[in-house]
């Protein structure tokens, strides 16, 4: 099962990055770091500037407006090689918080989500429209945000560098990094290179705590000077899906956002910065 046991570096981390995202649900915060090791860590600002330097700089980064990304998504289930299901996951984005996502299974089923920066809806193949649950609501509406972790101040409520350790040999820093609905995350930061390679947290599921971890491999630049993962994985209980990009386009023009009828605003208030 070679797909599950190397699924990234950022995902074997074990019981170091689990105990944080599993810490980050409760009401109480994280224990402090010890003082001489506080001193030792590099700041999460210097973490995230070094990312977005190494992806391609700010200026590069912030000049791209709109893009557009087809990819191949893959499932997989029970630890096995061979995925359960393989469809066409296609993305088209517009700064700040515009998005319309779609997952083609041939000849099975049609799915388009969208963001319009003020409310999230999804319309199944044959199906009306529905507005998004708050939970799906709070992810797209931070997925949407065209910049994310380079626009780090304004992304995350918080950021705190919290560790350090080794991870399949590579040195990778650890940012408990927390979303302004309160959500919490730890993303891992490769001391080599400076590139985010994972993200670790805790999603609430039908009423359950179940721990996600996922990792971004691959940077490469698709033509406009910027880095993007190409392989994306994520593993959560005994499923896993895993995203190949096959093209990132920029510089596209994004589709016209028509919202259905009965799809009003939704309160947004609690996922962003005031």
């Amino acid at each position: 099962m070679k797909k599950w046991t190397t699924i990234g570096q950022a995902l074997l981390l074990g019981v170091a990055m689990t105990g944080q995202a599993a810490m980050a649900q409760d009401d109480a915060p994280a224990e402090p770091a010890a003082a001489d090791q506080e001193q030792e860590l590099p700041s999460a600002e210097s973490l995230f500037d070094r990312h977005i330097e190494a992806i391609g700089g700010k200026e590069k980064v912030f000049a791209i407006k709109t893009r557009s990304f087809a990819a191949t998504l893959k499932f997989y289930q029970g630890g096995n090689e061979d995925p359960v299901q393989t469809g066409i996951l296609r993305v088209y984005a517009e700064a700040p918080d515009h998005l319309i996502q779609e997952i083609i299974f041939p000849g099975v089923s049609t799915t388009k989500k969208y963001f319009d920066g003020e409310a999230g809806w999804t319309i199944e193949q044959g199906k009306a429209p529905v507005a998004m649950e708050p939970e799906e609501l709070e992810r797209f509406a931070v997925g949407a945000r065209f910049y994310t972790e380079a626009d780090y101040a304004n992304h995350y409520k918080s950021y705190k560098t919290i560790n350090q350790q080794d991870a399949n040999g590579k040195q990778i820093y650890l940012v408990q990094v927390e979303h302004f609905s309160g959500r919490q995350e730890v993303l891992a930061f490769d001391d080599e290179t400076g590139l985010i390679i994972g993200v670790a947290g805790v999603r609430n599921i039908q009423g359950q705590q179940v721990e996600y971890r996922r990792s971004y491999e691959d940077y490469t630049d698709f033509g406009a000077g910027v880095l993007y993962a190409k392989n994306i994985r994520e593993a959560m209980g005994n499923t896993m899906f895993e995203i190949v990009m096959n093209s990132i386009e920029t510089g596209i023009d994004f589709p016209e956002l028509e919202r259905p009828e009965g799809i009003e605003d939704a309160d947004l208030s609690g996922f962003r910065k005031e």
